[in-house]
């Protein structure tokens, strides 16, 4: 992995950021304003994941994410085993009912996925941070799925 110390190289961020060029405008504003909502973006070995949960009364809204960012960005593959695109399944909501089903997507990793991570993250297993470059790249599309 190209890290320094459990950190992504500053050389492999910029790599990554090619490849999340290459995402057109609308799913790159999708996933931004999505991870900067209640999503969750993390590190899978050596590239980051994009992983979001919706309640079954929120089908059509979690639908109509998952259906922007399939052309671009494959799912994983234990989504595909369960329903090719996303999977309805049981979840333990901490302080809330125990069993509620809920919509689940979880994206293979890719490189375009951590230079996001890079972009909210400061150094592995910490905590979204916002910064101005960041909300400097802000679209309409992504304060609507914020």
């Amino acid at each position: 992995m190209e890290t320094t110390k459990g950190k992504i190289t500053p050389e492999y961020v910029q790599k990554c950021k090619e490849q999340w060029l290459a995402l057109s405008e609308r799913v790159r504003g999708v996933l931004l304003g999505t991870v900067l909502g209640d999503s969750y973006v993390g590190m899978g070995g050596r590239n980051a994941y994009v992983e979001f949960r919706h309640s079954k009364t929120q089908e059509e809204y979690f639908k109509y994410k998952r259906d922007i960012l399939r052309p671009e960005i494959s799912v994983n593959k234990t989504n595909e085993a369960d329903n090719k695109d996303s999977a309805l399944r049981k979840a333990n909501t901490e302080g809330g009912e125990h069993g509620t089903y809920k919509w689940h997507y979880k994206s293979q990793t890719l490189p375009a996925l951590t230079y996001l991570y890079a972009l909210t993250h400061e150094g592995a297993g910490k905590a979204k941070i916002v910064k101005r470059s960041t909300l400097n790249q802000l679209t309409p599309l992504s304060l609507a799925v914020l």
